[in-house]
């Protein structure tokens, strides 16, 4: 149980990170992969999701 609460609020940071800097152009793309990377690392997968979808 406590695994889907971690999924679910990756997939909820995932999406508020998208809405708040998709006006600057950045997306991340929201799919399982990402979703997993943030459930289990956290805050800092969000940023490293950033570099590597946009900056690469």
């Amino acid at each position: 149980m406590l695994f889907v609460k971690k999924i679910v609020m990756a997939l909820c940071m995932l999406y508020s990170f998208n809405l708040i800097i998709g006006y600057a152009g950045i997306l991340i793309p929201i799919n399982l992969c990402s979703i997993i990377f943030v459930s289990i690392l956290g805050v800092p997968a969000v940023f490293s999701l950033i570099v590597l979808s946009n900056f690469l």
